[in-house]
């Protein structure tokens, strides 16, 4: 498999448990999607970092945007991209929220949350995940699109 069938792949179980999530028929199996779900998106754009290593004919692979940059030895168009998708209320950084909040205890949620495909970032903001998923794809297709490389 290379690195772009890993992402798609990811990105398709992603859409899965957001499905599995908004059909939750109680709060274990909500949680469980929510938390599925945030954990294949993390590992599509791990996959899309490393896809960028590769066709940078990087052998090794990437952990993370700051790893992409060292290996690369410059900052490139995309991972200038990247970093500026990082920036505060962007997809990127609601993701790297998410994924950190995910690696802790959870909050306890009010009754009245239960059916929102929404999560809270830990900052207090709240993130839709449908929307998240649908930026990470036209971000991967943009940046895919424009790289000097391909």
């Amino acid at each position: 498999m290379n690195w772009s069938s890993f992402i798609n792949e990811n990105l398709y179980f992603a859409r899965m448990q957001l499905d599995q999530m908004s059909q939750a028929d109680s709060k274990p199996k909500q949680i469980a999607a929510e938390t599925a779900a945030i954990l294949f998106l993390e590992r599509a754009y791990y996959g899309f970092l490393n896809e960028l290593a590769h066709k940078r004919r990087i052998k090794e692979t990437v952990a993370d945007i700051e790893d992409l940059e060292s290996r690369l030895g410059i900052e490139s168009a995309e991972v200038r991209a990247l970093k500026l998708l990082a920036a505060e209320g962007k997809w990127l950084e609601q993701l790297l929220s998410l994924i950190q909040r995910c690696r802790q205890p959870r909050k306890e949620v009010r009754p009245e949350d239960s059916r929102v495909i929404a999560v809270s970032s830990g900052t207090g903001d709240t993130v839709d995940l449908n929307t998240l998923l649908a930026a990470m794809k036209q971000s991967f297709e943009e940046l895919r699109e424009t790289s000097t490389e391909w």
